[in-house]
């Protein structure tokens, strides 16, 4: 993100030929970026909705008990 804003400044200062385009690039990109970092962050938190820690956590604990994947096949009939 700073060089991505270091050479926007600088395309203005030196008054570059579209350098007007260059900072809407610098602009949507830093968005971009700042909303990648917080869903990011939100996945670091322990009790987030969106961290599905626990529950990967309970399926890998059931496949290593069984040491197969223990889901029935989709069209096995239960009897």
């Amino acid at each position: 993100m700073t060089a991505v804003l270091s050479r926007a400044s600088r395309s203005i200062r030196m008054g570059i030929r579209n350098h007007d385009h260059e900072v809407l690039l610098a602009n949507i990109f830093c968005a971009e970026a700042y909303y990648q970092n917080l869903f990011t962050l939100s996945q670091l938190d322990k009790y987030s909705p969106e961290n599905l820690d626990e529950q990967i956590k309970k399926v890998s604990q059931q496949v290593l008990e069984k040491q197969a994947y223990i889901c029935a096949h989709p069209l096995e009939r239960t009897d």
